[in-house]
């Protein structure tokens, strides 16, 4: 099986994120996921929180998430 490689260059953003389900101001990139890659048990993204955005109180029951701050 050859190695799946993605670049942040190349994934477009999130269309049609609404702040009513939790998504305000916030820039999100799927890298990993069953589109991109056919994994249904792998999703890798990129989330950008710039000043002032949030995301709601929420849980990932099959998954879990982490955070790197830069």
């Amino acid at each position: 099986m050859k190695p799946y490689r993605t670049n942040l260059r190349d994934v477009p953003r999130e269309g049609g994120l609404k702040e009513e389900d939790g998504w305000i101001n916030m820039q999100v990139q799927l890298l990993i996921d069953q589109k991109t890659c056919g994994s249904a048990k792998l999703l890798v993204g990129w989330t950008v929180l710039p000043p002032g955005s949030r995301t709601e109180k929420h849980g990932h029951f099959t998954c879990d998430d982490f955070f790197i701050e830069i």
